[in-house]
């Protein structure tokens, strides 16, 4: 389980992001899209075009760290879950009492 320090703040991309994108790739949605610098500790989401798919790209003081999680079951989607659901599927990742960054 991952822990949110009190300064993080959580950043969902709002364009489907292709999946096969990694570390080098992300970093540059971070950037260019977000206008943010991942070292600053805050947390990236990126959903795919189905919805079904999630990496969560983060800084953990010596390196990246890349979340993938893939919904196995094909009738949810990410895209009917609530905050809390959110919350419960990311086990801990997902802090729903923070203000989610848009």
């Amino acid at each position: 389980m991952f822990s949110l320090s009190s300064q993080s703040r959580i950043f969902i991309h709002a364009l489907p992001t292709d999946m096969r994108k990694s570390f080098d790739a992300l970093c540059g949605i971070v950037k260019g899209d977000f206008q943010k610098d991942i070292l600053d500790g805050d947390y990236f989401v990126f959903f795919n075009r189905v919805l079904d798919r999630c990496k969560i790209l983060m800084w953990d003081r010596d390196g990246l760290v890349l979340v993938y999680k893939s919904q196995e079951s094909e009738d949810t989607h990410f895209n009917t879950f609530t905050r809390v659901e959110i919350h419960r599927t990311f086990n801990g990742i997902v802090d729903e009492t923070r203000s989610t960054c848009f």
